[in-house]
């Protein structure tokens, strides 16, 4: 038999035409035949103009951006309540396409510090306009000429060079209720329980052992591997010297080959080793 009460029914909507939501809420439906309105407002600042090969544009444009799909969710909010319904997002983060190569200031974009104030932003912005019920899509998922989606690019991923998962979980951690906490594993040893024995390149699992971020190995993440044969005659890591003012990025491995710029462990090497110039290859 079925049991209307344990079912939600979502109709969807068009975040850029309000039309169709107000379409959907003329029709001639009987009561409780649909629950809510979903919408998708993705935000995509990977339309500015990088021509000076000037980053800050990108995140610039990503900003504007959360103000203008803030405004567009507001207006079919209003529309959705008048009729007694929820508006909910059954999609949304930070999206944009572009090549897809090493050069790309979209995947720059994503992968920058700042990234992760302006999702803290946008996901209150989409808050203050009335969902009830937002998902991010998705969880894992490098950026790509086919999307950026992923909180994170990997598993492995160390969450200090995670920026959009940062700003998640700092949206998260404003409007949670009540007193919910969670408390890692640690990995210390019996006279320190507390020491971080993957020396803050992993993550402790439950049976004391270590998860290594991506780029270090070893039974405590200790040592760090460097990308071997994947820059013609060079086993150190380098950086195009073209992109030394850009945020810094490794090539290593388990990266596309390595031609790919990423965060791991940048900061973590000597200031001579952060830029040097070299010639990619697959």
């Amino acid at each position: 038999m079925f049991e209307r009460d344990r079912f939600s029914v979502v109709v969807q909507s068009q975040v850029v035409n309000i039309d169709v939501t107000a379409q959907y809420l003329a029709c001639d439906m009987g009561d409780g035949d649909i629950d809510a309105v979903g919408l998708a407002p993705y935000i995509n600042g990977c339309n500015a103009d990088t021509s000076a090969n000037d980053a800050s544009k990108m995140l610039a444009s990503f900003q504007q951006e959360i103000s203008v799909t803030a405004a567009l969710v507001k207006g079919h909010v209003d529309l959705i309540a008048a009729k007694g319904l929820k508006a909910v997002a059954y999609e949304a983060g930070p999206g944009g396409t572009g090549s897809g190569g090493v050069d790309d200031f979209c995947m720059a974009a994503h992968r920058d510090p700042a990234m992760a104030a302006l999702v803290r932003d946008y996901y209150a912005a989409l808050a203050d306009s009335g969902l009830t019920t937002i998902v991010h899509f998705n969880s894992v998922g490098k950026p790509s000429k086919y999307g950026s989606h992923g909180l994170i690019e990997a598993q492995d991923t160390n969450p200090r060079f995670a920026p959009k998962e940062q700003g998640l979980l700092a949206f998260i951690e404003d409007i949670k209720e009540g007193n919910c906490t969670f408390s890692a594993p640690r990995c210390g040893s019996a006279g320190d329980a507390s020491a971080d024995k993957c020396n803050g390149h992993g993550m402790c699992l439950p049976d004391g052992s270590c998860s290594c971020w991506s780029s270090f190995r070893g039974s405590t993440c200790d040592q760090f591997e460097w990308c071997v044969g994947c820059v013609s005659g060079r086993t150190r890591p380098c950086i195009s010297s073209t992109y030394c003012n850009l945020p810094k990025r490794l090539f290593v491995r388990g990266y596309s080959n390595c031609n790919e710029f990423v965060h791991a462990a940048w900061i973590s090497l000597p200031a001579s080793q952060r830029c040097r110039a070299c010639t990619l290859q697959d």
